[in-house]
């Protein structure tokens, strides 16, 4: 009776040690992990500082916020440095297609001109009825705009009334010219009309004074988004009066991500002419 008193003693006795060493190990290992989360939290702090400080630094470099700063970032000059590493393009003569027969165009345009739509609006309220539109495919490609193009309209007898060019400004060996100096400088688009066969007086193309009427930002109000506009005149083939539309159009979507740079700004220039 007295030895299972003493063994029942024994091992109560051992019992509140063995608990005191466990609840002490415990403790350590909380303590030691509660210091392994802290210091985790400190990196993950650290890294998303350190990015952000990245991101504002490349949005800072790289991201046009007025036509004026867009113009002391790109470069305008005619030094070869300056320009676009895609071969430049040869812009098509096309004047002689106006009051050419649909059926000659093809001919004209040589037969790496592929013909991607041909649509005839019966119901349009104007003089042109039928519109095609080619892609000049033995010309370089940007990689973003694709080919060159070439836009035929028509009247209901299938005379040519109007032609257009539209093209990448990557393509026409200018750099990355601002919107501004690709009007006032670069007079790209009288340029662009003398080499596709028309007469066009130097300096007819002028900016809008307000730089409001072509450009929107993003919603900080500073980023500039996109420039566009429509500029219109005179011009003339063997003497014949014509009229001109040019659109100028600047997309700056992707050269404003973290990751963009302004030679990612899309640049396109569409020139069409009609007879008066």
């Amino acid at each position: 009776m007295s030895a299972d008193k003493h063994t029942s003693r024994g091992a109560h006795s051992k019992t509140p040690r063995k608990k005191r060493k466990f609840s002490e190990a415990v403790r350590k290992r909380r303590r030691r992990l509660i210091g392994i989360i802290v210091i985790l939290l400190l990196v993950i702090c650290a890294v998303l500082a350190g990015g952000y400080n990245v991101y504002v630094d490349v949005q800072g470099k790289y991201t046009p916020s007025s036509d004026a700063a867009d113009s002391s970032i790109v470069g305008v000059s005619d030094d070869a440095s300056d320009r676009s590493n895609a071969p430049a393009t040869r812009v098509p003569h096309i004047a002689e297609l106006l009051s050419c027969s649909v059926d000659e165009v093809s001919t004209h345009l040589g037969e790496n001109a592929l013909l991607v739509s041909d649509f005839v609006d019966p119901l349009s309220s104007t003089a042109v009825v039928r519109h095609m539109k080619y892609s000049l495919t033995n010309e370089p490609n940007d990689g973003r705009s694709g080919f060159p193009t070439v836009f035929v309209n028509a009247n209901i007898q299938n005379k040519v009334v109007q032609v257009g060019y539209g093209v990448s400004l990557r393509l026409l060996d200018v750099g990355d010219v601002s919107f501004a100096d690709a009007i006032t400088h670069k007079h790209l688009i009288e340029k662009t009309l003398g080499l596709m066969g028309f007469t066009c007086d130097d300096n007819q193309v002028h900016l809008p004074a307000n730089p409001a009427d072509y450009s929107t930002y993003e919603e900080n109000g500073t980023t500039l988004k996109t420039q566009e506009f429509t500029f219109e005149g005179d011009c003339s083939y063997n003497n014949k009066p014509l009229k001109f539309s040019a659109v100028l159009s600047y997309d700056f979507t992707a050269a404003n991500l973290p990751t963009g740079n302004v030679s990612d700004t899309l640049r396109n220039l569409y020139v069409y002419v009609i007879e008066k």
